[in-house]
Parts: C-alpha cells; structure tokens; sequence
C-alpha cells in the first residue's frame, strides 16, 4: 500500500508541476504524457499485485472454510439430521456451528440448488433407499420418517427429484416379495 501511495503522490506532483510550467504546445505535452502514461502503467501493476495477493489469501481463506463446511455438513447428513420436520436454513446453520450466509453459500456454489431443493434431494435419497431396505412400509410412514410430514409436499418433492411419484419409482424400483 505504501508504494501505491508513494507512486500516486508523485504522479500528482507531476501533475501539479506541468501545469505550473503552463504547457502551451503539444511539444511541452508530449514529455509529460509519455512519464503519465508509464506511471499510470506501474501503477496499475502495483494495485494488480496488490489485489491478486488479497485474493489469494481470500481463496486460501475460502478453501479452508469451505472444507470446514464440508466436513460439517457430511457428519450433519451421516446422522440424518435432515429428517426433521419444519427445518429452515437458519436452523441447519445454528446444527452446523456456521452462518447462513456461509451454509447458503455452500448449498449454490457445491451442492449446485438452493437450500430447500437441496434438503428435498436429501429427503428423497434417503425415501428411496428406506423404499428398498423396508418395503413394507407406506409412502406415507416414509415421507413423514424423512422429513415430510405432509404426503402431498413429499409426493411433489418426489415428482420433482425423480420425475415419478413414489408409488411409480417404488414399483419400477423395488423387487416385489418373491416375484421378481
């Protein structure tokens, strides 16, 4: 920051002292053009380097977040914590020990959707897999144990993930008791 400054308090002296020589043909000018232009130049150099090593410590800063987040979530998902009924963003945040700022962040830029398909796709995994290893149980005991209280919520949140409803991926999914 000290060279940047140094270097723009001298371009404005020379700014100052071509304007008191009171330049009048484009020959005084053209001196001064050529050092404005190189200092301009260095300049921009500087707060290029300048700006590229915030950078970098920001993505290095980032990166180490974001593991932090990664490994949050994962242990967060392996006890199925998103089963919970009436789960908001801020709620998973506060289980995560982060910001909803930072989970928000996280849900777009990793996990590619917003944080309520995001948590959809979660509940939807895991309805399927209950659909294979517990066959026996209705659509509705599944929707409500992943988090869906509401069949018709989980029927559209089904429909939206898979493109069937559940009744439709169970049936084209799930071997039948001996029939298949």
């Amino acid at each position: 920051l000290q060279s940047i400054y140094n270097l723009s308090d001298n371009f404005f002296q020379e700014i100052d002292n071509s304007i008191k020589k009171k330049c009048r043909t484009a020959q005084d000018v053209q001196p001064f053009l050529f050092q404005f232009q190189g200092m301009t130049q260095e300049l921009m150099m500087l707060m290029s380097n300048m700006i590229g090593k915030r950078l970098g410590l920001i993505n290095l800063f980032s990166k180490a977040v974001r593991s932090l987040i990664e490994k949050k979530v994962h242990e967060w998902k392996k006890h199925k914590y998103y089963r919970q009924h009436g789960l908001k963003m801020r709620d998973v945040a506060e289980q995560l020990g982060i910001s909803t700022v930072n989970l928000s962040n996280y849900v777009n830029t990793v996990e590619g959707m917003n944080f309520s398909a995001w948590l959809n796709s979660l509940r939807v995994e895991d309805a399927k897999k209950l659909m294979q290893t517990h066959p026996e149980l209705s659509i509705y005991d599944i929707g409500y144990k992943v988090g869906h209280p509401i069949p018709d919520t989980f029927k559209k949140a089904f429909v939206t993930i898979t493109g069937q409803t559940p009744d439709e991926w169970r049936k084209e999914n799930v071997a039948s008791n001996g029939n298949e």
